[in-house]
């Protein structure tokens, strides 16, 4: 049986929870960067898009890219 696909706004709220778990002070906007960077949008259009569903692929580079920013790896330093 296929999984449901996230949407990205709940990836974006299970990101925020992850990085505020880890004691990132700037939690929320880490996890829209970082979900920006990997869908290539700006930030105002992941706003219009946050029922769109996300592919397996997206949340699994999502979650690694999480693991490393609540590893204290800079977000710059992520975008590239």
């Amino acid at each position: 049986m296929k999984k449901n696909s996230l949407t990205i706004a709940e990836l974006l709220n299970q990101g925020a929870n992850y990085l505020r778990d880890h004691d990132c002070d700037t939690s929320r906007l880490d996890a829209e960067l970082l979900m920006s960077h990997l869908l290539n949008k700006s930030r105002e259009e992941l706003f219009l898009q946050v029922d769109q569903s996300t592919s397996e692929e997206i949340t699994s580079q999502y979650q690694k890219i999480l693991a490393k920013r609540g590893e204290a790896v800079p977000v710059a330093y992520l975008l590239g």
